[in-house]
Formats: structure tokens, sequence, C-alpha cells
């Protein structure tokens, strides 16, 4: 058998988008232990390199590579949990970030398998698991504390300052499904078209670039639900479908 039969591949670019909501926690800030900073609305879009072992072959497994950067537009984030806390706890915060712009470094597994098999058309199904590295900084942080003051003098107190928050240090991990089509030109073409959705789980320490010492960085976690579609263009090298015997 003829070596250069024995594999198949095809490479190209990829365009993405998507949504994302998640909730973020941080373990210690300003000497406070695990505080909400609640939910998180985000897009996203971006594109890389795609790389697929089974575009159009007649067979049932394909894995699929993409590797690519994306850039998050991230919505004012609140703590959702005020009251809770300040109930449980008698301090809390209230968070909110303007203008952050994140990007993503992403590198995305995908494990096919063709439930439906033609010349021209290829549909797919399968798990996904994803590695990714953050990096951006926030325009702006305002952060107020708010506490009791007992008698004599009871109320509630605001306190805000500003700073910037570097976002270099979060790494994270999605666990997902997604289900793709092929569409097949010639021996040499393919567009394809794919939807998923993801459980990403983001763990590291931010860091707020105008405070110092121990005040200025705290671990922050978040897991959520992340919805996105893509669409690729791939140039096949050995990849072509063949009728069974």
């Amino acid at each position: 058998m003829n070596s250069m039969t024995t594999w198949a591949l095809g490479i190209g670019v990829y365009f993405s988008g998507g949504y994302s909501y998640d909730k973020w926690e941080t373990s210690t800030f300003h000497n406070l232990n695990k505080i909400s900073l609640g939910y998180l609305n985000k897009t996203m879009y971006g594109g890389g390199i795609i790389l697929d072992t089974c575009a159009a072959k007649n067979e049932i497994f394909n894995y699929r590579l993409n590797v690519g950067i994306e850039r998050y537009n991230i919505d004012p984030l609140k703590n959702t949990n005020l009251f809770d806390h300040f109930k449980n706890n008698n301090v809390t915060n209230s968070i909110s970030l303007k203008n952050v712009k994140i990007q993503r470094l992403g590198i995305i597994n995908t494990f096919g398998f063709g439930i439906l098999k033609r010349e021209n058309f290829r549909l797919w199904i399968g798990p996904q698991l994803g590695f990714r590295y953050f990096w951006g900084i926030s325009d702006h942080l305002n952060i107020g504390f708010i506490g009791i003051i007992y008698p004599p003098k009871p109320g509630i107190y605001f306190f805000p300052y500003k700073g910037d928050l570097d976002f270099n240090n979060l790494f994270g991990i999605d666990i997902g499904a997604a289900i793709g089509c092929n569409f097949n030109f010639g021996e040499l073409l393919t567009v394809s078209v794919e939807a998923g959705v993801r459980e990403p789980f983001v763990m590291g320490v931010l860091k707020n670039l105008h405070i110092k010492e121990a005040q200025s960085q705290y671990n922050i976690f978040s897991i959520g639900v992340e919805a996105n579609v893509s669409i690729a263009i791939m140039f096949r090298i050995n990849d072509a479908y063949a009728k069974k015997t």
C-alpha cells in the first residue's frame, strides 16, 4: 500500500463567535474570605488555524484541532449576592468593570463521529476538550466597600476608588460538545460550519496595578456556560470520499 494514501488532512482557517455566562468568585480580597463577584456576561469573536483528519473521507472518526485567539467584550460585572453577603458577614463589596477587553489563546480538541456521510456532505458530532490562556487589562475598575457602623452612628457607607486590573495570569479548561457540517467541493475544498456548547473553568491570579503589596493580588475562579459557532475553510490532502465495497 502506498504510504501517501494512509493518512489524510484538512488544513485551513476558521472564524468564530459566541456568548458566555459565568459566575466569578475570589478566595482572598483585602483580607476577606471567598466573595462572590457575581455573574459575567460576555460576547467573543476571533479566529485561527484548523486541522481535521477526516473532513470528507468515508470514515466514522475524525480528530479536529483548532488553535486561535479570541477577543472578549465584557459587560459590567456586579455583585449579585450583595445583600446575602452583607447579611452574613456585615461587610461586602460591589465591583464593576468598565471597558474590559480580554484576549484568550485557545487550543480546542474535538473528537468527532460521522453520523451522516455522503460524497459532498458530512454530518458529525462529538465531545470537545479545550485549554485556554487569558491576557488583558481593564481600562477602569471601581471597587466600593459597604459596612455596618454600629451605634451611636448606625448606617451604610460606600467608599469607592479606582484602578486598572491585570488579567495576565488566568488559565482555563473547557469541556463540552459540538456538532458540525462539512460541505465538500471537489477533491480539495471543504467549508465547515460548527456549533457547540462548553462549560469553561477559569482560575488564576488577578492584579490591581494601583494597589501595592498583599492587596494588589487575589485568586479568582469562574465557572459557567458558553455557546459558540464557527465557520472554516479547509484545503484537503488525501482526503476524498470513496464508497466502501
